[in-house]
């Protein structure tokens, strides 16, 4: 699990297989309230991502997602 920037000129940086990252971020669209944006790729390569309230929030959709277990 990592907290560093999810891309780099608009490429994912995720890029190990089981690898979890996320960035936490406030945002106008979401009244400035705290909001973590998640990659997760899971063993077969495939990326999933998206945009949770919480880190427990975003390893659950990464769960959901995936249906791996994550850390």
């Amino acid at each position: 699990m990592s907290q560093s920037k999810l891309n780099k000129n608009g490429c994912t940086t995720t890029h190990e297989r089981g690898q979890f990252a996320y960035e936490e971020f406030r945002s106008a669209l979401f009244n400035y309230e705290l909001r973590v944006q998640w990659d997760y790729r899971d063993h077969k390569g495939r990326l999933h991502s998206g945009i949770a309230k919480s880190i427990e929030e975003a390893k659950a959709a990464a769960r959901k997602s995936s249906g791996e277990i994550i850390d």
